[in-house]
């Protein structure tokens, strides 16, 4: 987008926001960050810099002053490399999630908002952030005097299913660890096709308790260690991918 475009749309803050510098280190876990100027009627802009991509796509639709026209600026990682996109959010949008009003603007054939491929990509680094949130949280409370790695199988009954349950978002984590490095590495259709297929539930846990093959071969091959981290599931052929 052309600078002076920028700037007739959303005011001064344009100038400082193309300037931000984010914090790389932020950056280099593998999720966007997000900056925005909006307009507050006919005042100065205001400028949020450099949220999560979760914490901005919320942000952009609970503040008042983000219901008119805003300016936001994508930092995240292209094949390895540092890179950022601009666009304008026409206030037309509505007021809904960033992503949300991106989309209705790409959709309505907005140049200005952005292109396909970045709302493809941000959704995606966003599904992967929310099941991040999931798992990261079932494991917290399943871990709750969960004894693991070899102490496991003293735990009882109970305390082998939460084991079970807590190894399965072990197996999440790894998804969406492995789903991150692809969407960073490559190009969104090439990491879409290498993604490994989603950890079923179901298959993972006949494999845990020994229905398929033997439960001291799955045990020794694919129960957390000691930091309860699974392994990452094997890639996929592409036609099982299941992705747009």
């Amino acid at each position: 987008m052309d600078t002076g475009e920028v700037k007739e749309a959303v005011g001064d803050a344009v100038m400082e926001l193309l300037d931000v510098e984010p914090p790389y280190g932020e950056l280099e876990k593998g999720v966007p960050l997000i900056s925005f100027a909006c307009k507050q009627g006919e005042g100065d802009a205001v400028l949020v810099k450099a949220l999560p991509l979760p914490e901005a796509d919320a942000w952009l639709g609970r503040e008042k002053a983000a219901s008119g026209e805003a300016l936001y600026r994508v930092d995240y990682l292209a094949r390895g490399n540092r890179v950022y996109a601009t666009g304008v959010l026409p206030a037309g949008c509505g007021r809904g999630s960033f992503l949300e009003r991106l989309g209705e603007a790409v959709e309505r054939g907005d140049r200005k908002a952005g292109q396909e491929p970045l709302c493809r990509l941000l959704g995606m680094h966003l599904a992967l952030c929310g099941l991040e949130g999931l798992a990261c949280q079932e494991r917290a409370l399943l871990g709750k005097g969960l004894p693991l790695g070899e102490e496991a199988g003293d735990s009882g009954e109970e305390g082998c299913y939460r084991q079970a349950d807590y190894a399965y978002y072990g197996e999440v984590l790894s998804f969406v660890e492995k789903g991150r490095e692809l969407l960073n590495r490559f190009s969104f259709p090439e990491a879409a096709r290498k993604l490994p297929a989603f950890p079923d539930k179901g298959s993972f846990m006949r494999k845990w308790y020994g229905k398929d093959g033997g439960k001291e071969g799955w045990k020794d091959e694919s129960r957390p260690d000691r930091r309860g981290r699974a392994p990452v599931a094997e890639p996929v052929p592409d036609e099982a991918v299941g992705l747009p």
